[in-house]
């Protein structure tokens, strides 16, 4: 599932708060389907591991939103997320009864805004004025882009505090540069 955001002249700034030098994660969660002989085998979201690498974030800055407004990246990465939930279960029950069928969905925003990273050491936050002092700034091509999009949940014996609750609800979301795009594409594993 991708979404195409055109903007003009504007970075968008993902905060990460360490200044280790190589952040780059293989992670990222996808919508798995699995059914084999007309039975679900697996039909959630998984965790899986892709190449390449990039940097991870939870927290992302664009110019020109007001105080009050519902960040326009979260209210995106969140319909995406519904979108490929919608679409993994109307083409289960297209496919049900059809024997075996696999497929992995992904989300993917493409963008023309120039992705950057800006790592920082927390202690260096003013709590006065709440600027970073020493931040360190880099363009990236893409980037995974992870946090609760969504307040559905599936409860579970397993999950047993706070923390784990908000772990289910993670969901990753490939934001990537349009010019980028086939290079990215061509090198996903």
């Amino acid at each position: 599932m991708i979404e195409c955001k055109r903007v003009r002249d504007t970075n968008w700034i993902f905060l990460i708060p360490s200044l280790t030098p190589n952040m780059d994660r293989t992670h990222f969660q996808a919508w798995l389907t699995d059914i084999e002989r007309s039975d679900k085998k697996y039909f959630d979201w998984w965790n899986f591991t892709a190449i390449p690498p990039s940097p991870e974030a939870a927290f992302c800055i664009i110019p020109g939103q007001g105080p009050n407004d519902k960040p326009m990246l979260e209210r995106i990465c969140s319909e995406l997320i519904e979108a490929t939930e919608t679409i993994a279960i109307k083409e289960y029950e297209l496919n049900k009864n059809n024997g075996d069928f696999r497929k992995i969905y992904f989300t993917a925003i493409v963008t023309t805004a120039e992705l950057k990273i800006c790592k920082f050491d927390p202690k260096n936050i003013s709590i006065e004025n709440g600027e970073i002092t020493n931040p360190v700034f880099e363009t990236v091509p893409f980037i995974r882009f992870r946090k609760s999009f969504t307040t559905n949940l599936k409860l579970s014996s397993d999950i047993i505090s706070l923390e784990g609750i908000m772990t289910a609800q993670e969901r990753t979301v490939l934001v990537i540069t349009a010019s980028k795009l086939i290079e990215f594409l061509k090198s996903l594993e």
